[in-house]
C-alpha cells in the first residue's frame, strides 16, 4: 500500500504540473527532478536515523526512481511550439482580400480527425497581385519592402499594413537568404482531403476566405492543447498549389485497408472505417448524432475493446495448443497489436490498452502476483513516459477512467445487482455491471466537458457493446487476411461480404434505439446530470463495502436512480434540468402542452 501511495503521488504531481503549465511543463519537470535528488536523500537519511520508515515505500529503492522519473519526463515531453507571427492573423475572412497572399509550406504532423490535421507551417513569402482584374494574376513579393509595424497602429494604407512579416522571414528576405529559414509554427489545418497523413507537405496560398484564425471557445482550447496556435481552413481547388506525400510502409498499409473497405457502400463503409481506424469522424453527421445520443461513441475510439479482440484472435488458438501461460502464446499476439497501434499513429487509448496487456503478459511470465491497483498504476506511469500530454488529456482521462472502473468495481457491482437464475439474466447482469462500472468515473467528466448526457446510455450499451464484440472478430480476421495481396482471392472476398453484413445491422440498431434515446443538453456544468453522475459514482463506490446489506442497497439505489432521473428531467422545468433533444424533446413538448392546457382550465 505504501508503494502504491508513492506511485499515485507521482501521477498526481505530474498531472498537476501538466494541467497548470501545459506545453511549458518540460523545464519544470527537469527542475523538479534535480531538486528531488537531495530532498529524497535527506528524507531517507532522516527516516532511517530516527526509525520512521513506515511512510517509505516497501522497497526504498523506489525513492531513487522519483528524480529519474521526472528528469526522463522532462526529456520526453514535447517542446513548446513557436507561436505564429501576429501578421499571420492580419486577414479577415468576412472581408476577403484577394490582392495579397501568404505562400506557406505546411507539413502534416498528425491527424486530429478526418480532414483536420495538426501541421507545421512555415511562411515562405508574402505577395501582392499587381493585376487584380478578374482574369488577371501577376504576383510579386513585397516581403521586405516596408518596415515592421504593428497592425493596430497602421496608417490605413494596404501596402503599409500588409508589407511586414515576422523578424525571421523579414531579415532572411532582406539578406537574400532562403525564405524557408523563417521560424515555423504549428497550426490546425482543415482541408477537403481526408486521405492526407503525417509526412505530407502542402504548398498553400493563404488568401481570400481561406485565412487563419485564432482558436477560441472550447474547440479552440482543445486545439491549443494539441499545440496549435492558429486554425486554417482551406480547399484544394483554391488554396493548394502543390502536394507531396511520401509513399512509406505505414501509408501503403492504410491505402490497402481503404481499398478493401471501399468495396462497402454508403453508411456501411463509414461505420467500417470508423471502427477499424478508431475515428468517429468518418461517420456522416446524422449517424454520428444518433450514436452520440445513444452514448456509444466509445465504440468508435480505438481502445481496449478493439485491441483485446485483436489480441484474443491470435492468443486463443495459441493458448489451446501451447498453454495459457506459454511465452509464445502471451507475446506473439502483441506483435500484430503493436502493428495495429503503429498504423493508427499510436492513439492514447490504444497505447493504454497495449501497455496494459504487455505488463499483464510480463506478470504472467514471471509468475508475480500484483494487485489490480498496482497494475493500473504501473500502466499509468509507463504511459506518462510514453505520451505525457496524451495521458493528461480528455481522451486519456476517459480511457483510463473507464478501465479503472471496470477492473476495480465490476465484480462487486455485478454481485449486488440482482439474482440471475439463467443464462439470459446472467448475460444481462454482466453487461449492466460492465456499463455501470465503465461510466462511474467518467460520467461527471463527460457532463462537465460536453454539457450533455444520454440517460438511456446503459440500455444502449447493454445491446450494442456485445453486438460489436461479436461483430469485430470475424471482421478483423478476414480484413487481416485480405491485407496480404497473395491471400486475397474470391474466397476471402466472399467471406468479406458475409462478415460485413452486421455493419448494416449495427446501423439499423443505431436508428432503432435512437428513437428511444433520452438525451439532454445543458447550459452550464451546474446541472441535474452532473449531480446525478456524482451521486451514482458515490453509491457504486459503496458496492465495495464489507457489509452486504450496504453494498446491495447502494447498487440497487443506482438502478432506481437510472429509472427515475430521466423522468424527472422530462417533467421538471428549468435550466438546471436541461433541454431534451431528439425523441425526448417530443415527450417534453407534449408534457409542457398538457401542463399549459391544465393551467388554462384552472
Amino acid at each position: 500500500m505504501r508503494t502504491l501511495f508513492w506511485k499515485l503521488a507521482l501521477i498526481l504531481v505530474s498531472g498537476t504540473i501538466i494541467e497548470w503549465k501545459g506545453l511549458e511543463s518540460g523545464p519544470w519537470f527537469f527542475w523538479l527532478g534535480c531538486v528531488s535528488i537531495p530532498v529524497v536523500l535527506l528524507a531517507y537519511g532522516i527516516s532511517r536515523k530516527f526509525s520512521m520508515t513506515s511512510w517509505l515505500p516497501a522497497k526504498p529503492a523506489v525513492l531513487s526512481a522519483i528524480p529519474v522519473f521526472f528528469i526522463v519526463l522532462s526529456f520526453v515531453f514535447p517542446a513548446l511550439p513557436e507561436p505564429p507571427p501576429e501578421s499571420w492573423f492580419q486577414f479577415d475572412r468576412d472581408e476577403p482580400d484577394y490582392e495579397h497572399r501568404f505562400l506557406v509550406k505546411a507539413q502534416i504532423q498528425s491527424s486530429i480527425s478526418p480532414g483536420l490535421f495538426l501541421s507545421r507551417m512555415r511562411i515562405q513569402d508574402f505577395q501582392k497581385d499587381r493585376d487584380p482584374s478578374y482574369y488577371g494574376e501577376d504576383w510579386k513579393s513585397i516581403s521586405g519592402q516596408f518596415p515592421k509595424t504593428n497592425i493596430s497602429n497602421s496608417a490605413g494604407s494596404s501596402e503599409y499594413k500588409f508589407g511586414w512579416l515576422p523578424d525571421g522571414l523579414l531579415h532572411s528576405r532582406q539578406s537574400g537568404k532562403n525564405p524557408q529559414e523563417g521560424s515555423a509554427f504549428r497550426s490546425a489545418l482543415a482541408i477537403d482531403n481526408e486521405e492526407l497523413y503525417p509526412g505530407c507537405i502542402l504548398s498553400l496560398q493563404v488568401y481570400g476566405r481561406g485565412v487563419p484564425q485564432k482558436p477560441y471557445g472550447g474547440f479552440g482550447e482543445y486545439l491549443r492543447s494539441k499545440g496549435a496556435n492558429s486554425y486554417l481552413r482551406v480547399y484544394e481547388k483554391w488554396h493548394v498549389l502543390d502536394q507531396d506525400c511520401p509513399n512509406h510502409a505505414r501509408q501503403r498499409i492504410r491505402t490497402r485497408l481503404f481499398k478493401i473497405l471501399s468495396e462497402l457502400e454508403g453508411e456501411s463503409a463509414e461505420v467500417g472505417r470508423a471502427i477499424m481506424l478508431g475515428e468517429s469522424g468518418w461517420l456522416n453527421a446524422k449517424l454520428e448524432k444518433r450514436v452520440r445520443r445513444l452514448g456509444v461513441m466509445h465504440l468508435f475510439a480505438a481502445s481496449g475493446l478493439h485491441l483485446g479482440i485483436f489480441y484474443g484472435i491470435i492468443y486463443w488458438p495459441l493458448s489451446l495448443k501451447l498453454g495459457r501461460k506459454h511465452p509464445l502464446a502471451l507475446f506473439l499476439p502483441l506483435l500484430p497489436c503493436a502493428l495495429y497501434a503503429w498504423v493508427l499513429y499510436f492513439p492514447v487509448s490504444l497505447c493504454r490498452a497495449f501497455i496494459f496487456i504487455l505488463l499483464l503478459a510480463l506478470r504472467s511470465l514471471i509468475h508475480r502476483k500484483i494487485t489490480t491497483s498496482h497494475h493500473l498504476a504501473n500502466t499509468a506511469l509507463v504511459l506518462i513516459l510514453w505520451d505525457p500530454p496524451g495521458f493528461y488529456s480528455l481522451s486519456g482521462y476517459l480511457s483510463f477512467g473507464a478501465v479503472s472502473g471496470i477492473l476495480l468495481f465490476y465484480r462487486a457491482i455485478e454481485q449486488n445487482l440482482f439474482v440471475a437464475r439463467n443464462l439470459l439474466t446472467r448475460a444481462l447482469r454482466s453487461q449492466l455491471a460492465l456499463s455501470l462500472s465503465a461510466t462511474m468515473f467518467i460520467a461527471p467528466l463527460l457532463v462537465f466537458s460536453f454539457l450533455e448526457f444520454p440517460f438511456s446510455s446503459h440500455l444502449s450499451n447493454i445491446v450494442m457493446v456485445p453486438f460489436v464484440a461479436l461483430m469485430l472478430p470475424p471482421l478483423y480476421l478476414v480484413v487481416a487476411l485480405r491485407m496480404v495481396p497473395a491471400l486475397d482471392g474470391r474466397l476471402l472476398q466472399a467471406f468479406f461480404e458475409w462478415v460485413t453484413v452486421p455493419l448494416e445491422w449495427f446501423i439499423w440498431l443505431a436508428r432503432s434505439l435512437g428513437n428511444w434515446s433520452l438525451f439532454f443538453r445543458y447550459e452550464s456544468w451546474a446541472n441535474f446530470a452532473f449531480v446525478f453522475s456524482w451521486l451514482t459514482m458515490l453509491l457504486l463506490a459503496c458496492s465495495m463495502s464489507r457489509k452486504r446489506w450496504l453494498s446491495q442497497l447502494s447498487v440497487r439505489l443506482v438502478l432506481a436512480l437510472i429509472l427515475v432521473a430521466p423522468i424527472l428531467s422530462l417533467f421538471m422545468d428549468g435550466v438546471f434540468w436541461g433541454v431534451a433533444a431528439g425523441p425526448a424533446a417530443e415527450l417534453q413538448e407534449h408534457w409542457n402542452t398538457l401542463l399549459t392546457d391544465a393551467q388554462r382550465i384552472h
